[in-house]
């Protein structure tokens, strides 16, 4: 399973995420908008993640970028938004 989650949740939570799926690989959106896998930097194209992280930082910084990425990727099958959920009066 490929996951896409950003590089500040990856340096705050990586250790527990990967103790916790341990199958999973960790694809890293990162504030300038490229992604790393492992130590790689990767391009986007040919990408399949199955699950994708839109933490809060990402609002901060590559959103726009983010939800490129995500047009792009019809292997998708869960995107889940740390704004779920949230109502805004």
């Amino acid at each position: 399973m490929l996951v896409m989650i950003s590089e500040n949740v990856h340096r705050g939570h990586g250790a527990r995420l990967q103790a916790l799926a341990p199958a999973a690989a960790w694809l890293r959106l990162q504030d300038d908008g490229t992604l790393r896998l492992g130590d790689d930097v990767v391009e986007a194209t040919g990408l399949g993640p199955d699950v994708a992280f839109i933490s809060n930082d990402i609002f901060y910084g590559p959103v726009r970028r983010c939800f490129e990425l995500l047009e792009a990727w019809p292997s998708l099958e869960w995107v889940q938004s740390a704004a779920a959920g949230t109502e805004a009066p």
